[in-house]
């Protein structure tokens, strides 16, 4: 709250700026390459920025309190989400989720049995993604399943899915899955608890505990959330 990250281009270059709620500049510094998204840890100590360099290889670079880089490393499949937390850098790819380090050394791997189509990360560390996965060794069939897993890395549940998601939302307690019908909510433990029947969502906003925000393609929409009163 004290605290806006942001990226833009500059004179031709993508720059990542850490602004004080004032609005004032903390630091600016110039990336090689395009920046995807950035997190920034909740001290402000450092920033993760997610960038594909001029390469087309896709990497991580932690940023310190000062704009000093302190780390950077590439990954061999595409990163989907990251997220900058107390415990270290959360990090969903295309084969995998992590948690590294903010000298880039994992502290724990879970590689996932297909390729991450979806993916998110609670403000807890917890993760909740999706895979496409071939239904058995010898199948052609594809399915596409949604794996919880927790802080640690631990896998909490796997959830058969019915129907291609177009969006997860993981926060604290619940997923968030809309695909083209409408928004299911699973809790922690992947248990269905709600099934909300709307179609054409194309950006989903949890407000706060009892409302949802829907935005289609020219109007949105406020929902109740089923976690409400």
């Amino acid at each position: 709250d004290k605290y806006l990250l942001l990226s833009g281009m500059l004179q031709g270059a993508d720059y990542g700026i850490l602004l004080y709620g004032s609005g004032s500049t903390v630091w600016q510094l110039p990336f090689e390459g395009n920046i995807i998204s950035g997190s920034l840890h909740p001290k402000a100590l450092f920033a993760v920025f997610n960038i594909i360099g001029n390469d087309a290889k896709q990497r991580l670079q932690v940023v310190g309190p000062t704009g000093e880089t302190l780390w950077e490393g590439t990954f061999r499949e595409p990163i989907y989400k990251i997220k900058a937390l107390e415990e270290g850098i959360c990090a969903i790819a295309g084969d995998r989720a992590c948690l590294l380090d903010y000298d880039g050394r994992p502290k724990w791997e879970h590689e996932f049995s297909g390729q991450v189509l979806r993916g998110d990360i609670g403000d807890d560390g917890s993760f909740a993604a999706v895979i496409k996965d071939h239904a058995g060794n010898l199948s052609q069939n594809i399915q596409h399943i949604l794996i919880m897993l927790s802080s640690q890395g631990k896998e909490i549940c796997s959830y058969s899915l019915d129907a291609p998601v177009n969006i997860v939302y993981k926060d604290r307690d619940h997923v968030y899955l809309v695909d083209d019908d409408g928004i299911m909510v699973l809790s922690q433990e992947g248990l269905l608890i709600s099934n909300i029947k709307q179609k054409g969502i194309k950006q989903l906003t949890v407000a706060d505990k009892n409302y949802i925000i829907a935005n289609h393609e020219t109007f949105s929409l406020l929902l109740e959330s089923p976690m409400g009163r």
